[in-house]
């Protein structure tokens, strides 16, 4: 996501997303770490939230099906 390059990404990163080609987001959840002028970085990433910027109609249809079955 960040071309091997988190240092170019730093500032995105200290706000918990990364923004990507085409206007796609990934959050990420972590243990935030403080420094005396805010949020330092991040650490033990946990989790990965992807938002894609355009809807696609039907993308989850299988994913809901199966999970109703499961319930």
């Amino acid at each position: 996501m960040t071309n091997y390059s988190l240092y170019s990404f730093e500032d995105e990163f200290r706000n918990g997303y990364l923004t990507l080609k085409g206007g796609h987001r990934v959050g990420i959840v972590g243990r935030t770490v403080l420094g005396s002028e805010g949020i330092k970085t991040l650490k033990n990433i946990s989790a990965l939230n992807v938002r894609i910027a355009r809807e696609i109609k039907g993308c989850s249809d299988a994913i809901v099906k199966n999970y109703i079955q499961m319930v």
